[in-house]
């Protein structure tokens, strides 16, 4: 008996970490999905959804409202770095009320946001075009990573009012 007590507890913990190893990496999911890799609005809403697991994984969920009101946020324990600017929440909102901004998937990060633009190589856009943000990377893809020529998934970045902070994040024609 003792020697299946043993194994048991061996088992478990075995189990125990193939579980821990199996859980995604937050913090790398989120950033995929504010530089428009995969499916941002997706990856977002299935870590909101584990609302119920806490800052104990590293972070907190939670989501509500409907249809074009629906908003997700996860807030991180560790914050998301981005060329040196920090981010602890990841907001998912289809109506985002941010002037000059209109990323789907986003972030308010606090930083040099020059920094931002140089490293992932993003683009002053003109005030009177359409745009997902001041600065602003196209990657000439759909959600479904297929070309797009008329409404690609775009890296979006604007500075907000307040030294150091700006928005950044994914965004394409919502409809």
């Amino acid at each position: 008996m003792p020697h299946q007590n043993a194994i048991f507890w061996i088992i478990l913990l075995i189990a125990a970490s193939n579980l821990q190893a199996a859980e995604p990496d937050v913090n790398a999911d989120l950033t995929d999905a504010l530089l428009c890799r995969g499916n941002p609005i997706e990856a977002v809403r299935k870590i909101a959804a584990l609302e119920n697991q806490a800052f104990d994984r590293g972070f907190a969920g939670m989501s509500y409202g409907e249809d074009m009101d629906a908003k997700d946020i996860v807030v991180l324990k560790t914050p998301l770095v981005i060329a040196g600017a920090k981010a602890s929440a990841v907001i998912v909102d289809l109506a985002s009320s941010y002037s000059d901004f209109n990323g789907i998937v986003f972030a308010v990060f606090h930083g040099d946001y020059r920094r931002v633009v140089d490293q992932l190589g993003l683009k002053a856009v003109a005030a009177d075009e359409v745009r997902v943000g001041k600065f602003e990377k196209s990657l000439g893809v759909d959600l479904d990573g297929k070309l797009d020529d008329n409404c690609p998934n775009t890296i979006g970045l604007t500075p907000l009012e307040k030294q150091g902070e700006f928005l950044l994040g994914c965004g394409w024609c919502n409809g």
